[in-house]
């Protein structure tokens, strides 16, 4: 199973706040929770592995993606809970949490985030840049 959060809900002050952060929680901590309680029984059957894909905003809070943030904070954490209490059953849980990846869509969402210096953005990731595809 591979479950994966999507792309951010353009951020800024024309977009009301509940809206999206309904939008992405419903996506991912409830499709979560919601697709692992319909595998689990043949998961927990032939030792599965499952891998959550969420981006390294969760260690890279910033402003503008409150709601995308938060909504991955609230992938991972039933993620890492499933890890704990599956791994008697010989399930596997991991999160996989790629950082921004130097691309035309990274640029338009720094651009909708308001950021001027993409340099300085790029310093400010985990890694200390942004990912490139070579």
């Amino acid at each position: 199973m591979v479950w994966g959060a999507p792309r951010p809900w353009p951020p800024g002050p024309h977009t009301p706040p509940r809206v999206p952060i309904a939008r992405q929680y419903a996506v991912n901590a409830l499709g979560l929770t919601t697709a692992w309680a319909a595998l689990a029984p043949r998961a927990r059957a032939g030792g599965a592995s499952a891998v959550v894909v969420s981006p390294d905003t969760v260690r890279a809070v910033g402003a503008g993606n409150g709601a995308y943030t938060a909504s991955n904070a609230a992938l991972e954490a039933p993620a890492l809970t499933l890890a704990k209490e599956e791994a008697g059953h010989g399930v596997r849980v991991n999160v996989v949490a790629p950082s921004l990846v130097v691309s035309p869509q990274a640029g338009e969402i720094l651009a909708l985030k308001g950021v001027t210096d993409v340099e300085a953005y790029y310093a400010g990731l985990p890694a200390g840049r942004a990912l490139t595809v070579e």
